[in-house]
């Protein structure tokens, strides 16, 4: 699958299916109450300053634990001290309609960068859980990418 969501525009390439899902940045927050601004703890990094991480991270047992507002979501996080990296975030409160709870394992490296190689990501309200395996991951330094949809692919609203 390949993905392409910016502020504005969502667009999901199923390749296996044959099926092109679009949408708005809108319509994936009123389905999963995630702004395009929270995708990045999707893919295991901190919406947090390097002195905010300094100030209150302390690791016990190797695993250190923060909690921070942002905007009107609250992410918790749960730090791998070993690697310095996440390995389990919580996006809303316990008691949000919306509740994404994402876990991250089997960390590689790769040109000076640690990477999940497994990402878990649940979400609460319509029970949906999609597990990511990361087989290989190449940098991009290059121009901006252009999205281009298959032939003969359906066309999907996302809802």
């Amino acid at each position: 699958m390949r993905i392409y969501i910016n502020k504005d525009t969502v667009l999901a390439n199923d390749r296996i299916r044959k099926k092109m899902y679009y949408g708005s940045s809108k319509q994936l927050y009123e389905k999963y109450g995630i702004s395009p601004d929270y995708l990045p703890v999707l893919l295991g990094d901190l919406l947090i300053g390097k002195e905010l991480l300094s100030k209150e991270a302390t690791c016990n047992n190797g695993i250190a634990q923060i909690n921070t507002q942002t905007g009107q979501n609250m992410i918790s996080y749960i730090i791998d001290c070993s690697y310095n990296k996440v390995k389990r975030a919580g996006l809303g409160s316990d008691s949000d309609k919306y509740r994404i709870n994402m876990e991250f394992r089997n960390f590689r490296e790769m040109n000076n960068s640690i990477y999940p190689a497994i990402i878990e990501i649940n979400e609460s309200y319509s029970q949906n859980k999609i597990t990511l395996e990361i087989k290989n991951a190449i940098p991009y330094e290059g121009p901006e990418l252009e999205f281009i949809p298959g032939r003969n692919y359906e066309l999907m609203l996302l809802k």
